[in-house]
């Protein structure tokens, strides 16, 4: 899907894949704080169309960061020793792989979630 023909659209849908909360976004891409609003444009077809490609660009990034993939860089830290040129170093690059793993795991449980929202707000019941 091309970005969307409104500027503002755009950036709000990127925004919301870069993890933003709804109010969030409308309000950083210079809409008037409006959680009603903000809601409609996030439920609008074509902008959560979008903001579900971007994230699923932004997924492909992020899975090389699984648990695995942690697992394996943190190993390579350990191996280090003293070829690192402080503790501190190893420990912060430690911290930094953790805290893309929980970000990880925040995406996946936030997507969901509108995804759920998304879904319940199209299905027909009756």
């Amino acid at each position: 899907m091309p970005p969307l023909k409104d500027p503002r659209h755009e950036a709000f849908a990127a925004a919301r894949a870069d993890g933003a909360r709804v109010g969030e976004a409308y309000a950083a891409v210079g809409y008037v704080p409006n959680s009603s609003h903000a809601c409609r444009l996030n439920k609008e077809p074509k902008v959560a169309e979008r903001i579900a490609e971007l994230r699923a660009g932004r997924r492909a990034e992020i899975e090389a960061v699984s648990p695995r993939a942690i697992l394996a860089a943190l190993a390579r830290i350990a191996q280090l020793d003293d070829k690192t040129p402080s503790p501190a170093a190893v420990k912060e690059a430690r911290l930094t792989l953790l805290e893309l793993w929980r970000l990880g795991r925040e995406a996946d449980r936030e997507e969901a979630d509108d995804r759920r929202e998304i879904e319940s707000t199209f299905t027909i019941h009756g």
